[in-house]
């Protein structure tokens, strides 16, 4: 426990962004995780932010510092795609363990609804397509996605109804966070026969585009904040590859290893966790990470979501917030609703009493991969 560094501040932007910048939400956020761990800003000495798809500010960990009168003596901006959320927890861990910095601030937001429209940031994002090779053909990032899942389809004995589960299992648990976004029921059926976007993936099988923002200070101690300390017991990284054609083969990836890694840092078994939170930016996405850290056998993650085991009061809860499929994108959430799942502070959607977590985060076309294992203080 003595060499563990800690996530002692939990701040949350207020959104939809209304007319403010990227920026705005990252202050909004980082301040109120440096309050929440009762510091203040000259306590920090490093900050790291995440990349905006939508702001035109050149050095946003550089711009929150200033906003917040901190005076770091490290600031960098970092960019794993949809895995950055978890790898600026691994980085900010190894700048304490560096001996660098005591307090490390780490935040990730973006307006991407009410700064662009939803074409403008697709387009983004289907940057991630080689340029010589994928791109000049128009896929989009659900196309690239959707060629995953029509493996996955063909190798399991799953169907796109076994991933409609998954988007009706975490719309349930959408349905118990007030700050999700989308929060009615939905049902087998009406993923189903929602539009389609890509064969065969359709519109809820998608995960939304939303403004988000999430800021968590990491500490090389637990620091005077009322709340549960939680530690950051394991951390591990992987690259598989940049572009879908680099893939080894479709239907795959590496989620599931590089998970095993950071709990093996942890030194404890997957039957440990008592909460996991995948990165949800398909149905798909989450079902091949269920499956390949062995928590569902091929093909059976949709069968387990039937029967509600990802419940808050199931066997093994999962995206208790709703995820990316339905309660708000960026990763650094998913982090930040196993802290206070950990702490006891996720009113209305609270598991029961846990102490070890696990948040796994994707970036491109299931090319970047981070994971973190979290643990409540005794």
């Amino acid at each position: 426990m003595q060499d563990r560094t800690w996530v002692t501040g939990v701040g949350l932007a207020d959104v939809p962004a209304e007319r403010r910048r990227a920026i705005d939400l990252l202050v909004q956020a980082s301040a109120r995780a440096v309050r929440d761990a009762g510091l203040g800003p000259t306590d920090v000495d490093a900050v790291l932010t995440g990349y905006s798809l939508v702001d035109d500010a050149l050095m946003p960990a550089d711009a929150t510092a200033e906003a917040l009168g901190i005076r770091a003596g490290t600031c960098l901006t970092l960019n794993a795609g949809g895995a950055t959320g978890v790898a600026l927890i691994r980085e900010a861990e190894r700048i304490i363990r560096s001996g660098d910095g005591v307090h490390v601030l780490v935040a990730w937001a973006d307006n991407r609804a009410s700064g662009a429209s939803r074409d403008a940031v697709l387009e983004r994002l289907a940057g991630v397509g080689h340029p010589d090779f994928e791109a000049p053909l128009g896929p989009t990032i659900p196309a690239l996605y959707a060629l995953h899942a029509a493996r996955y389809l063909h190798d399991t004995a799953a169907t796109p109804a076994d991933l409609a589960a998954l988007a009706v299992a975490f719309r349930r648990n959408a349905g118990r966070d007030v700050r999700a976004h989308r929060r009615e029921p939905i049902t087998i059926d009406d993923v189903l026969s929602s539009r389609p976007i890509a064969d065969p993936l359709r519109l809820l099988d998608c995960c939304l585009v939303t403004d988000f923002g999430a800021a968590l200070l990491v500490s090389a101690a637990p620091t005077g904040s009322v709340h549960r300390p939680v530690a950051i017991a394991g951390t591990a990284q992987g690259h598989a590859h940049e572009h879908l054609l680099g893939t080894e083969r479709l239907g795959r990836s590496i989620s599931g290893q590089v998970a095993a890694a950071a709990l093996a840092t942890a030194d404890r078994p997957r039957a440990d966790l008592d909460l996991l939170m995948v990165y949800d930016s398909f149905t798909v996405t989450a079902a091949l990470q269920l499956e390949e850290l062995g928590l569902a056998p091929p093909g059976g993650a949709g069968a387990l979501a039937r029967d509600g085991a990802f419940d808050p009061d199931g066997a093994l809860p999962v995206n208790t917030n709703g995820g990316m499929l339905s309660g708000i994108n960026g990763g650094i959430h998913l982090v930040a609703e196993a802290v206070l799942q950990l702490q006891g502070r996720a009113d209305g959607r609270q598991v029961p009493d846990p102490d070890l977590a696990l948040v796994n985060g994707i970036g491109g076309i299931l090319s970047a991969h981070a994971s973190v294992v979290l643990e409540g203080a005794p």
